[in-house]
């Protein structure tokens, strides 16, 4: 994780605030950058928020792993059962066919 402020001198009295943090969120390198101008007055503080930070699940690493995978589950399981439904009609006489 890193994080890097810098204060650009700018207008009178006023700086540029510039926030750059790069770190790594869920297996997913994620670098926000972030800027607001501040007049120096005395002493105080200033929040800037990260906007991009933390980034949306279905944007991680481990989503777009996931999302295969599990189409690919739920494919097999679906053709597993309709291979199984499919084999017992086939094993069922007329007989029994009618009966049911």
């Amino acid at each position: 994780m890193s994080l890097a402020l810098l204060a650009k001198p700018g207008s009178y009295r006023g700086y540029l605030l510039i926030v750059e943090f790069s770190t790594t969120y869920m297996l997913t390198p994620i670098h926000v950058t972030a800027s607001q101008p501040v007049t120096i007055n005395s002493n105080g503080q200033t929040t800037i928020k990260l906007s991009n930070y933390p980034p949306p699940f279905y944007a991680t690493f481990p989503f777009l792993m996931a999302l295969p995978i599990t189409t690919l589950l739920i494919i097999i399981i679906f053709l597993i059962f309709k291979m199984r439904k499919s084999k017992i009609s086939r094993n069922q006489t007329p007989t029994q066919k009618s009966e049911n």
